[in-house]
């Protein structure tokens, strides 16, 4: 059932581990396999290992910064390390990012001797101090990149872009241009966490990239906008820390999608979890597979121009209103309030919805 194909690649499952700390080793790949992932992304690849700071992450709220470096492990040792994971049955994709094309390109030729099932080219991450985040805003070095990359590699190639940009659709048309087997979105999102106001501190020394629950409306945002922009599949990332959120980026046009804060935060068994919960979200609806469920509300976002004009007033049911009194916010004064009797002057009520939003009760509806 929950069985797809992507980038021409046969998964058990649509849920694939990011690129990430949980990709670290053969091991970490290994046990990912060994819970339900599908496939697994290493941690990025490069030809110069670099340690990493400490502390590196730092969550608050529904967010998480990283300042992660990129690999520990040498080119070499990745070999092993790839192999570890293949033996446990793994399906590895692996990232890699050079300097320079001419690095990329001699880096990715010994990274496919090491059997692995695709490629997935980094040219996004927003901090890490390489050329990787120049290449990620330029559509003409998204074009050359991929296409030089696609003419050197003998499995598919992935090209994982940037929130960081413009206009993510010219970015991924540029990719599908190059002529990438898949792209996948959305990587991090520039930022810097928090400061401790009593000391002065940032809570982590440098910027880096955000993730989490937090950026789940951008990530759908770009995915919605990507599946409808190119004809080549799309990995969703961003904010998925249940089967919920994986699910709304499918009916978004995401043909798999991708793991990693929910892993650091809850545990390699989110994996299970979440493949259970898919299972049982698309037996209740009646789905024998993953594609006939996906892109289905692409159809429902229209543009400004096509929106629905009819005048819409808030109307408050009695019978649900707790009384709380959180709808008083209005900015247009249109709630009115008789004792603990709440009502709408519809003449004021200008139907932008934010009671609807803000009414634990679910007592609000526009009418």
């Amino acid at each position: 059932m929950l069985q797809v194909t992507f980038a021409g690649i046969r998964l058990n499952s649509p849920l694939i581990v990011a690129s990430g700390p949980p990709t670290w080793s053969g091991f970490s790949m290994a046990e990912c396999t060994r819970l339900g992932a599908g496939a697994v992304v290493t941690k990025t690849i490069v030809r110069q290992p670099k340690s990493n700071p400490c502390p590196r992450i730092s969550i608050r709220g529904k967010g998480m910064q990283n300042i992660e470096r990129y690999t520990e492990h040498s080119v070499e040792e990745w070999g092993r390390e790839i192999a570890v994971a293949k033996d446990a049955g793994a399906v590895v994709i692996a990232s890699v990012m050079g300097n320079t094309l001419d690095e990329l390109i001699r880096l990715a030729g010994q990274v496919q001797g090491f059997g692995v099932a695709a490629l997935e080219l980094g040219i996004s991450c927003p901090h890490g101090g390489n050329d990787g985040k120049i290449v990620g805003s330029n559509p003409d070095l998204v074009l050359q990149y991929t296409r030089e990359l696609v003419a050197h590699s003998s499995v598919p190639v992935i090209v994982k872009l940037s929130p960081n940009v413009t206009d993510i659709a010219e970015i991924a048309r540029a990719a599908e241009a190059g002529g990438a087997d898949a792209l996948s979105a959305i990587d991090t999102v520039r930022c810097l966490l928090g400061v401790d106001i009593e000391t002065a501190m940032p809570l982590l020394p440098a910027i880096g990239g955000y993730s989490g629950q937090a950026i789940k409306p951008i990530a759908l945002a770009h995915v919605a906008t990507i599946a409808e922009a190119v004809d080549i599949p799309v990995s969703g990332i961003g904010g998925i820390m249940n089967a919920s959120d994986a699910i709304e980026h499918i009916l978004l046009g995401a043909a798999s999608f991708q793991l990693c804060t929910a892993i650091l935060t809850r545990g390699f068994k989110v994996i299970t979890e979440i493949n259970n919960e898919l299972e049982s979200y698309m037996q209740r609806y009646g789905y024998g597979a993953v594609d006939d469920f996906k892109g289905k509300a692409l159809p429902r976002i229209v543009s400004f121009e096509e929106i629905d004009k009819r005048s819409m007033s808030a109307l408050i049911s009695l019978e649900k209103c707790i009384g709380c009194g959180k709808c008083m916010a209005c900015v247009y004064a249109a709630v009115r309030r008789d004792d603990s009797v709440f009502s709408i002057d519809p003449d004021l009520c200008t139907g932008c919805g934010v009671c609807v939003s803000l009414c634990p009760a679910q007592a609000i509806c526009l009418v």
